[in-house]
């Protein structure tokens, strides 16, 4: 019987039959007789010569199917070990090539998913393979959309419809990359949408001119031209956030600086004069009988608005906190429009006085109000305050709660994200109080220390109850921080001193120098850029 196997698998070794005669070898005791033995040699000799020319024409799987057959009939002979090394760096190789064909085509999608569909061909150029194919697709069918984007948007422009061809681009996500041709579209769109910010600023209309700065900004694109009219929109709002504080002073020098940047706008000449005449009428008013009981108090060319309202039930009547005790009156230097409110043992709270304010990447081109370290192309959202609600805005998505929007009003609670690694939570602790506190959660500002920054607008509640912007449980009672004539004042029954010696309650509260109310050790720092 041994015989008959061994002249069978002989027989199929003669006719060129390897792997018949290889079964017939492995699946008996033929390999143990000494013909077996000799057929085995030829056998694997025959494998790693059929291997090699499997690898020679790059067929791996083959080459190593026969070096594995060639290893058991004659175990590690020189050629079978070279073929083996041989296969293992085609293996490698192959490997490496794979390695490079997806990261070819994960550059290709990445650039047309950023609109360089030109870039992202020219990547796949040469590649094969369904992904390449279906690449090439999409960048088809893209391109082809860009062409309809292209058209509609040229189309409103020819018709003056600056809006439209910026909603249409928008809609379309159309950037500069997606060619030529894109490229001098958005700057049609860029330079049409400057021209209106240009003349709403000229006639007087500031809000509507932000409101086309807005979507200026969501172009992406940085000139001269268009960081002017940012500029002269921002100082715009601080000329009226200064009227708004009473600092008449301030607003006509702002006001006579933005004629530089608006020559063309004739408003600003009897803006200015108006707000020149009002600080020098107050002065005036200083200088008179009444000063004689104003005495120092007052800051020159300011009026004093009614700054402070009823905050919180257990404020107004149960701590009786508005007493007037320890008040401090307005003769210390001017607040600026944002500092930082340090307390020992509770921390550090960004403060910023204005109505409008930028929240975003703090490497953004405009630098917004509150830099946040995040990635630098993130959105920068726009939060509003206007009689007492806050509307957020932003040109690119956002997240708030569990949805993307551009625009919304926010109610306390709401959770804002402008990328899924940089959240915060708005809240308005008070009831009766329109200052809000954004909690930073998993955004940071460059200042690690800082996790909270509050939108002031009349006071800033400090003490134990939840209703507090700032909670601290070792006050008895609710002390007002509040801004009176453009200084920062307090009202509180505590006791308060001022680099450890007695206070003047006829000054405001100092900048960088220690204050303190009862058990509180506060200071209030410039926030340094």
């Amino acid at each position: 019987m041994l015989d008959v196997e061994i002249k069978r698998a002989e027989a199929a070794f003669s006719d060129g039959r390897l792997d018949e005669a290889f079964e017939l070898v492995v699946s008996s005791s033929v390999i143990e007789h000494r013909r077996g033995q000799k057929l085995a040699g030829q056998l694997a000799a025959a494998f790693a010569e059929r291997g090699a020319g499997h690898l020679a024409q790059g067929l791996i799987q083959e080459a190593l199917a026969d070096c594995g057959k060639a290893e058991k009939m004659g175990g590690n002979l020189p050629e079978i070990a070279r073929l083996r090394a041989d296969v293992c760096k085609a293996i490698d190789a192959k490997r490496g090539a794979g390695r490079q064909h997806q990261a070819r085509l994960a550059r290709a999608k990445a650039n047309m998913d950023n609109g360089l569909l030109s870039v992202g061909e020219d990547i796949l150029k040469d590649a094969d393979g369904v992904e390449a194919a279906i690449l090439r697709d999409n960048a088809a069918a893209e391109r082809a959309k860009v062409g309809v984007v292209l058209s509609r948007a040229r189309e409103a422009l020819d018709r003056g419809d600056a809006e439209g061809a910026m909603d249409i681009v928008k809609r379309g996500s159309l950037s500069a990359g997606a060619g030529s041709e894109a490229a001098e579209l958005i700057g049609r769109v860029r330079s049409a949408l400057a021209e209106r910010i240009t003349e709403n600023l000229n006639a007087g209309r500031i809000d509507v001119a932000r409101g086309f700065l807005g979507q200026l900004a969501s172009l992406n694109s940085r000139s001269v031209e268009t960081e002017q009219l940012a500029a002269a929109v921002k100082q715009c709002q601080r000329a009226a956030d200064h009227l708004r504080r009473g600092r008449l002073s301030d607003a006509a020098e702002l006001l006579g600086r933005l004629k530089v940047l608006l020559p063309q706008a004739k408003w600003l000449s009897k803006a200015a004069e108006q707000a020149k005449c009002g600080a020098e009428a107050v002065d005036g008013l200083r200088g008179g009988p009444l000063g004689l009981v104003l005495g120092d108090s007052g800051s020159k060319g300011s009026v004093e608005p009614e700054r402070l309202a009823v905050v919180s039930r257990d404020y107004d009547a149960g701590s009786g906190a508005l007493a007037g005790e320890g008040f401090a009156d307005d003769n210390g230097c001017q607040v600026p429009d944002k500092f930082v409110l340090q307390i020992d043992g509770i921390g550090s709270y960004l403060v910023l006085c204005s109505d409008v304010v930028t929240v975003g990447p703090v490497s953004s081109s405009a630098r917004p109000d509150v830099g946040l370290v995040t990635a630098p192309d993130g959105p920068v959202a726009t939060i509003e305050r206007s009689d007492g609600d806050y509307l957020v805005r932003s040109a690119r998505a956002i997240g708030v709660n569990d949805g993307t929007v551009t625009e919304k009003l926010l109610a306390n609670g709401d959770r804002i994200a402008l990328t899924h690694r940089c959240r915060m939570k708005f809240g308005l602790p008070n009831a009766a109080s329109t200052t809000a506190v954004l909690s930073l959660s998993s955004a940071r500002l460059a200042r690690a220390d800082i996790r909270s920054v509050i939108l002031m607008d009349r006071e800033i509640l400090i003490g134990p109850g939840s209703s507090c912007h700032v909670r601290m449980g070792d006050l008895d009672e609710t002390v007002a921080l509040f801004i009176r004539g453009g200084r920062l004042a307090v009202r509180t029954k505590e006791r308060i001193e001022v680099d450890g010696g007695s206070y003047n309650a006829n000054d405001g509260l100092a900048m960088n120098r220690p204050i303190r109310i009862g058990p509180m050790s506060v200071v209030l720092a410039e926030m340094k850029e």
